[in-house]
């Protein structure tokens, strides 16, 4: 690697992810914040540029914290067994 790559490696902006607000942005929607502020409070605290979209993809992804397993929680349609059953 020569001295300009070094260089230029060294000193490369570092790009913000949205993902590096996810807990601000939860936060904000859960105290009843569009997600068009959501996406002002960005640009404006931390000259972030996104979209109302790229918001919303975030907040359907999943966090990436342990998730509850499906198995632990029955479905409706096992729900819907185990009352037949009881009958």
């Amino acid at each position: 690697m020569s001295d300009l790559d070094n260089w230029v490696e060294k000193n490369k902006p570092k790009q913000k992810k949205l993902s590096d607000y996810r807990d601000d942005i939860i936060h904000l929607k859960q105290l009843g914040f569009t997600q068009k502020k959501i996406v002002e409070y960005l640009q404006d605290m931390h000259n972030l540029t996104t979209n109302q979209m790229a918001i919303s993809r975030l907040l359907r992804k999943p966090s990436g914290k342990k998730q509850q397993s499906k198995q632990t929680a029955p479905s409706s349609i096992e729900e819907d067994v185990i009352k037949f059953q009881n009958r």
